[in-house]
């Protein structure tokens, strides 16, 4: 079978929002709930399946060149989402806001129940908040 007949990875591959966290994790779309209301989904890495709400399910933030990576300069005060990855685990992306900025290195605090954390962050750990997009999927017969 010549590859380009191959299924593209990321075809159904969305970002799953962990509300407490305000985090996002990579996850493939196996079922939809007939009326579109759940998602079944497995975690980029995960063996498990679980249902999730369709308000948490967006859409893959929009692919950025390395260009745009290492030209991205977010203001003090901006809305950011950070890359965090473990060795051998998938990214997530988890919503902070840019504190302060000195020499390629960013402050960023992330909320977390009512209280703050900070971290200082490299520029290609970051990119612009993407919101929430929401992703749509029907269930269909074939």
């Amino acid at each position: 079978m010549a590859s380009s007949s191959l299924p593209d990875a990321s075809v159904g591959v969305v970002e799953i929002v962990e509300p407490h966290d305000r985090a996002f994790f990579k996850a493939h779309v196996l079922d939809v709930e007939p009326g579109g209301k759940r998602y079944l989904v497995r975690y980029l890495g995960e063996e498990e399946i679980s249902w999730v709400d369709c308000q948490r399910v967006r859409t893959l933030a929009p692919f950025r060149t390395d260009e745009e990576v290492n030209s991205y300069d977010p203001p003090e005060g901006a809305k950011v989402e950070v890359s965090f990855s473990e060795e051998c685990e998938y990214e997530s992306w988890w919503e902070g806001e840019v504190r302060r900025k000195k020499g390629g290195f960013y402050f960023v605090s992330f909320p977390e129940d009512g209280t703050e954390t900070s971290e200082v962050i490299e520029r290609e750990r970051l990119r612009p908040a993407y919101g929430h997009h929401p992703a749509t999927f029907e269930k269909r017969i074939f």
